[in-house]
């Protein structure tokens, strides 16, 4: 059957004579109107629009609808039928072509037939089905009609009947892309995406009534499971209607199994109406290759993924990979969202993807493939942007194509950054499955993390890490870890945190006798004081650990010890000469083992201590190496550090241009980053420049919220001198006069007003 009779209403009215004084028949062969459709207004102005000439006239037009399964296509073209019929003089019909029907699907010549049946023509009087079109055709050029036809599953089933329905409005609806039709005739092309929450929220609480209206979060829930799949939503709707007595968040939690999110409709008395057989019949129309392509999307923990990691866990060439994934998208199974080499899958989607990749025969070889696929990026990324560092142990891994490699270090560093979300999902799908990849990947990652002040992401991975070296039962990497997350406790300000990782990764190296451990964590311990703001005790630890780090004759860890050590003597004060060369002894070890970070962090030290002692052509020089190094870095944290010492700098030089530029970058690096300590350093720079250049109230709000930062990071001698120059300097200002521009005031900075959005 072309036409569905539990679905359309069939009627004819009375029409004008025809020129030869017959009446002609008016068909109304639509399925019954939906009241509630809602969010598709832009959609059926678009239809209008396609549909229409300049007078509001009806067009000899072909307009393609699609989308994917169930977001609505077939509901959308009814109701635009129904809103546009009276349009067209003799009738609006809707066929269903059975294109996601497992049933045989209509052809051209099926479809020839019913509407010369609907036009009351007896099909038996003519037998060849080349005449039976031209007849059609001959009926239909007297006629102004829509015909509409639904479910069609490739350009084969329609390409032959545009000619037959060329005085005709027609609507093609399919959940396929049909490319070989848009080549040829490229009609308008309207795509149904799923609805916005706004809408689907709206939809639930029409639907289901004072029970939604009275339990907005559940609501909310129910609306984040359903993504805006109508289908869906329906289906969500009469299950809340059939149990009165489930309030909407028990439903909703209820539904987070995903067998019965999928399974939803099947238990009424029409069959196949779940998302699951909707889903299927798009899924059961592909070749075996995509059939596998699609199951194996669902092994992916996150939505979004690229070609080459497909096609690591399918086995196949990525050019093969590629061609099914197109075709995935001709299906909207899959989104082709850009230009990039990546696809996205629906979350309903998705789940089906994930049912079909359980049956896979080689589910876990596929999956370890994919997992390590990320691994083995990461590490070659690693290898880029650390050279000097070396890989935590390294778990076996199965034999796989050649990644496809980085041209230099930003490219490494961009490919992390962009695949964070896939990489954060996989460290976590991998804990308890892959432990060797749930700590090796995340370890790694964090530390470009960081680079970025992406705190939150590489605590979160650490966490994961240290979780998973711990059910390795690998004490290197377990400690390793707990050093790192310290590291990134302290940048946030959490020195409690920070100090209980070190005190049980001290624990762990002392134990098994691991030298460069007990020397790596001792030196954090110190850090940990400084950071709380007690510059004595780091002081003494320093001065303790210092000896036995130089004998291990580590450059990266000498340098870190001087260099750190120099900053607490900075802090204590009255030891600026060995502090002096400590910074140099470590720039020298940091250019020995050549890392562009903590060379660039060194000069930025040293150049900062310089310019407090009013050597600023020693200064200035400290601080052009240190520039020289930003591309290649990129690491935030330090260049925000960098910018402060310039606008430092460049107050002290008398530029207060360049001054002011500096110490805005540099504020608005800490806001990036979320570093409190960096904040207050950026905002006394600021500060300073703006008193000397005549706007007293914003310097003294900017010391006022450094001081803040700084008692709040305990860092209380900062605090307490920023607190005293405030009191110091509380009586109006009278701006100084500047060489050669004794009669002008320096106005104040014009991005000062982002300075203080940012701390409101």
């Amino acid at each position: 059957m072309l036409i569905r009779p539990d679905r359309v209403i069939s009627r004819r009215k009375p029409a004008p004579l025809d020129s030869t004084g017959q009446n002609e028949h008016v068909i109304r062969h639509l399925p019954p109107d939906i009241d509630d459709v809602a969010g598709r207004a832009d959609l059926i102005a678009l239809l209008d629009a396609y549909t229409t000439d300049s007078a509001g006239a009806p067009k000899r037009a072909a307009v393609v609808v699609t989308g994917g399964p169930g977001v609505g296509k077939t509901t959308l073209a009814a109701k635009w039928a129904h809103r546009a019929e009276r349009r067209y003089r003799h009738g609006a019909v809707m066929l269903d072509l059975r294109g996601d029907s497992q049933a045989a699907k209509a052809d051209a010549g099926e479809i020839v037939d019913t509407l010369l049946s609907l036009l009351d023509f007896p099909v038996d009087q003519v037998v060849n089905p080349i005449a039976r079109a031209a007849k059609l055709s001959a009926l239909l050029a007297r006629r102004s009609m829509l015909v509409i036809l639904d479910n069609v599953r490739s350009s084969d089933q329609v390409a032959p009947l545009l000619g037959v329905l060329s005085s005709c409005t027609v609507l093609i609806v399919s959940r396929w892309r049909l490319k070989s039709l848009s080549a040829k005739l490229t009609p308008p092309v309207i795509t149904v995406f799923p609805l916005g929450d706004r809408y689907s929220s709206a939809l639930l609480t029409r639907r289901i009534g004072h029970r939604a209206r009275d339990d907005a979060e559940g609501v909310e829930e129910l609306v984040r499971l359903c993504r805006g799949n109508p289908l869906a939503l329906t289906l969500v709707a009469e299950r809340a209607i059939s149990r009165a007595g489930t309030r909407m968040r028990t439903l909703a939690t209820q539904l987070r199994d995903a067998d019965l999110l999928l399974d939803l409709g099947d238990e009424g008395d029409w069959p196949g109406m779940s998302l699951r057989s909707a889903f299927a019949l798009s899924y059961h129309d592909l070749e075996p290759a995509e059939r596998r392509v699609f199951a194996l999307i669902g092994l992916h923990p996150s939505a979004e993924m690229t070609t080459a990691v497909i096609a690591a866990a399918d086995g196949r060439p990525v050019p093969e990979v590629r061609r099914s994934l197109d075709v995935l998208v001709a299906a909207h199974l899959i989104e082709h969202p850009a230009d990039l080499d990546r696809y996205r899958v629906h979350d309903l989607l998705h789940l089906y993807a994930a049912s079909l990749a359980a049956k896979l025969s080689d589910v876990d070889l596929a999956r370890r493939r994919m997992f390590e696929f990320y691994l083995r990026v990461v590490i070659d990324a690693y290898r880029l942007q650390f050279p000097h560092k070396e890989l935590l142990n390294l778990p076996p891994m199965v034999r796989a194509a050649p990644t496809p490699g980085f041209r230099n270090v930003a490219e490494a560093r961009q490919w992390v950054l962009r695949e964070r979300t896939s990489i954060m999902a996989i460290s976590a799908a991998s804990e308890g499955v892959l432990n060797g990849i749930s700590y090796l990947l995340p370890a790694m990652a964090s530390e470009f993390f960081i680079l970025q002040g992406i705190y939150p992401d590489a605590i979160e991975g650490l966490t994961i890490a240290v979780r998973a070296a711990t059910a390795q039962g690998d004490v290197g990497s377990l400690a390793s870890c707990l050093n790192d997350l310290a590291v990134v406790h302290m940048l946030i300000g959490a020195d409690d945190a920070a100090e209980k990782c070190l005190l049980r990764a001290l624990e762990l190296v002392d134990a098994h006798g691991i030298a460069v451990g007990v020397a790596t964590v001792r030196l954090n311990l110190a850090r940990v004081h400084f950071h709380a703001g007690r510059a004595a005790e780091a002081v003494e630890r320093y001065r303790k650990v210092l000896p036995s780090v130089r004998e291990l004759g580590e450059p990266m860890l000498c340098a870190s010890a001087e260099h750190r050590f120099a900053d607490a003597l900075v802090e204590m004060g009255g030891h600026d000469e060995e502090a002096l060369a400590l910074y140099r002894e470590a720039v020298r070890h940091r250019r020995e083992a050549g890392d562009a970070t903590e060379l660039m962090r060194a000069h930025a030290a040293l150049g900062a201590l310089l310019v407090r002692l009013g050597r600023l052509a020693e200064a200035s020089l400290e601080c052009s190496a240190g520039e020289a190094l930003i591309e290649a870095s990129q690491d935030l944290p330090t260049i925000m550090k960098l910018n402060t010492v310039l606008a430092q700098l460049r107050h002290a030089e008398g530029d207060a241009r360049a001054a002011l530029r500096h110490a805005h970058l540099a504020v608005a690096l800490a806001n990036r980053t979320r570093h409190a300590t960096g904040r207050a350093r950026a905002l006394s720079a600021l500060a300073a420049v703006l008193w000397e250049h005549g706007d007293p109230e914003d310097a003294r709000e900017l010391w006022q919220e450094a001081a803040e930062l700084y008692r709040g990071r305990a860092r209380l001698a900062k605090a307490d001198a920023i607190e005293a120059l405030l009191a110091e300097l509380h009586g109006p200002l009278i701006p100084a006069a500047r060489k050669g521009d004794e009669d002008t005031v320096a106005m104040p900075s014009p991005h000062l007003r982002i300075t203080r959005g940012r701390r409101s």
